[in-house]
């Protein structure tokens, strides 16, 4: 999980697919976040902490940390929240791009993919058929953005967890 300083949506990305692997006792799948600007050990701001309480999700200890080539290199999926970001990735290791999405791209090229194995082979294959939607499906009318709330209001903070954690909720829903 990807985003600009690992503060806000992708803990929230990473805190919520976590959660889904405990739920579903999928320990075969590993999940991190970074940022592609982050300064390392910063902790998340107080209102993402009380913004995201309703969804149980607890992000007191997570400190930022900048992604890596090699983060990007080991991972069998790599999810950014804007399509700037998916690009960053994609020009630091080229040969990774089909690995590559924006959150909501991912969700919408495999809305209509068959559901894989339930096993981390499944996610790979649910990888390689929304790399093979892309040219299949009319790009997207507007940016694949989830913007950024941080320094924003509550309001802002909620609705972006709320748009994360649905998305999230979509795409774990094609590994069950």
């Amino acid at each position: 999980m990807v985003c600009t300083a690992n503060l806000v949506r992708s803990p929230v990305a990473e805190a919520a697919v976590k959660a889904w692997c405990l739920r579903e006792d999928r320990s075969d799948l590993e999940v991190s976040s970074g940022g592609v600007e982050a300064v390392a050990g910063l902790a998340v701001p107080a209102a993402l902490i009380q913004a995201i309480r309703p969804y149980f999700l607890d992000l007191h200890a997570h400190r930022s940390r900048r992604v890596t080539r090699d983060d990007v290199a080991a991972a069998t999926l790599a999810l950014t929240m804007t399509e700037t970001q998916r690009e960053t990735l994609q020009a630091l290791l080229p040969g990774a791009t089909p690995r590559i999405f924006t959150l909501r791209e991912f969700a919408r090229l495999t809305s209509g993919v068959p559901h894989p194995e339930a096993s981390a082979g499944g996610l790979t294959e649910l990888v390689r058929s929304a790399h093979r939607e892309r040219p299949r499906q009319a790009a997207a009318s507007s940016p694949e953005d989830i913007a950024d709330p941080y320094g924003g209001s509550i309001k802002q903070y909620q609705a972006c967890i709320a748009e994360i954690v649905w998305l999230v909720d979509q795409i774990t829903g094609r590994l069950s």
